[in-house]
């Protein structure tokens, strides 16, 4: 709050206003991603059965093995085998 009463933001964007609740959207910000977006990423990490991918967040999301859908829509138990040829099971660009 300014000297004469005003609200001073700490971002620049746009204000939104509900009620009695005032708030500003950054005009630049990181990317939040939601549930059913289809994101681009670049893996920073492998680990056994997952894969650390860099989505240009906040923080870096996480692929899970038995998150990723096999060729030709097989269903079936994830083995070891699979966490070793997970690269394999991703095109690479």
């Amino acid at each position: 709050v300014g000297d004469k009463g005003e609200l001073i933001a700490s971002v620049c964007g746009v204000v939104e206003k509900v009620d009695k609740l005032i708030t500003v959207v950054p005009l630049h910000s990181r990317y939040v991603a939601r549930t059913g977006d289809v994101v681009v990423g670049r893996i920073v990490d492998v680990k056994p059965k997952n894969w650390t991918v860099d989505v240009n967040g906040r923080t870096y999301a996480t692929l899970m093995l038995n998150s990723v859908n096999l060729p030709y829509g097989e269903l079936r138990r994830r083995k070891d085998d699979d966490a070793l040829n997970m690269r394999s099971m991703l095109e690479e660009m």
